[in-house]
């Protein structure tokens, strides 16, 4: 029923506009819109995924989720280098 964008395409109103239009085309209500409309800026949340995933490689849990990824087990993820 939603979908968020983050990152700075986000703030690509030409890119924002082709999203939102393809999307409703494929599903009617579907409601377009950025992580900054929900408090969150731009530029914040790929960082913060990164710094989560780094995280649990540090601390040895696993990265992925079989069930939405179709991964075949549940691994950990990157190198510590």
């Amino acid at each position: 029923d939603e979908m968020v964008v983050c990152g700075g395409g986000g703030a690509n109103a030409t890119l924002m506009t082709a999203i939102r239009r393809q999307m409703r085309a494929m599903h009617a209500h579907m409601n377009v819109r950025t992580c900054e409309e929900l408090g969150w800026p731009l530029k914040s949340v790929e960082p913060a995924a990164f710094a989560c995933l780094a995280w649990l490689r540090w601390q040895r849990k696993h990265g992925n989720l079989p069930q939405t990824t179709g991964a075949s087990d549940a691994v950990l993820l990157g190198s510590i280098t």
